[in-house]
């Protein structure tokens, strides 16, 4: 089964983080925080 990061299905949905942020009953800076782990995990990677 292939997997999708939940910034593909943001992006795929058109939604700024903000939106998705409200979606998902977290704060604008939780979503920021995830993204900016994912992204040091791909760069230490």
């Amino acid at each position: 089964m292939p997997r999708i990061s939940l910034e593909a299905v943001r992006v795929n949905e058109k939604m700024k983080q903000k939106e998705w942020a409200k979606e998902l009953v977290f704060s604008q800076n939780t979503v920021i925080n995830w993204k900016r782990e994912i992204q040091s995990q791909l760069y230490l990677s």
